[in-house]
């Protein structure tokens, strides 16, 4: 019988299995199915744990690399250096240094994320009043703006009026953000990509396409 894997029981009707942290199993399970019946469904998925708490290990090993002292941190497109300074309260920047408090290395990523979070507001925001007054002359409100980790776009617009923004923007040069910006500022004339979405988007903004090919250059992460 398995025995290491973490058992969350809910009022949910069928199986399902995770596999985070470095490879720690997690079974959410209905409330009173029998533990044999769990563990049988355990027992039937091994190859595909195993194959994913592979890939988490890898994940773990990679995030320890990325996020060690000396490590590149991208930050508008430039490199920055990772250091770490036992008396910091915060992360700062110091000339070609991203300077973080001492924490583990498993702590590192959030706290720089963070720092991109606090300055990505304002970077963000002047980039859209850079590019709204064209939009505004034709009706439109300035959108909202939301800024989220995602990881399959780079920006969104909704029929709400709120633009939200991939923080990860924060790690490519600046011509990728606005041509994101510009590209969600299209939809407010066009919610779709025809070829009058297109026109519109190179008359606004014509150098999307090198920054469109800067962005697929990075995979989101």
């Amino acid at each position: 019988m398995r025995k290491n894997y973490q058992l969350i029981r809910s009022k949910r009707k069928s199986l399902a299995l995770q596999v985070v942290g470095a490879g720690e199993l997690v079974v959410r399970a209905p409330e009173r199915m029998p533990v044999r019946a769990i563990e049988a469904f355990i027992a039937e998925k091994q190859e595909w744990i195993e194959a994913a708490q592979a890939r988490q290990q890898q994940r773990a090993k990679q995030a320890h690399q990325c996020w060690k002292v000396g490590a590149k941190v991208p930050y508008l497109g430039k490199p920055l250096t990772l250091a770490i300074d036992t008396a910091a309260q915060k992360v700062h920047r110091d000339g070609s240094y991203l300077v973080i408090p001492k924490v583990p290395v498993e702590q590192r990523q959030a706290l720089v994320y963070q720092w991109y979070r606090e300055n990505a507001r304002p970077i963000f925001a002047t980039a859209m009043a850079t590019h709204f007054p064209y939009f505004e002359r034709l009706g439109y409100q300035l959108p909202k703006l939301h800024i989220k980790l995602m990881k399959t776009r780079w920006g969104s617009l909704s029929t709400r009026g709120n633009m939200s923004l991939n923080l990860l923007l924060m790690q490519y040069p600046p011509q990728c953000l606005h041509s994101v910006v510009v590209h969600e500022f299209c939809h407010l004339v066009h919610m779709n990509h025809s070829n009058a979405f297109y026109a519109l988007l190179s008359e606004r903004y014509p150098q999307w396409r090198a920054a469109d090919a800067l962005l697929k250059q990075g995979a989101l992460r």
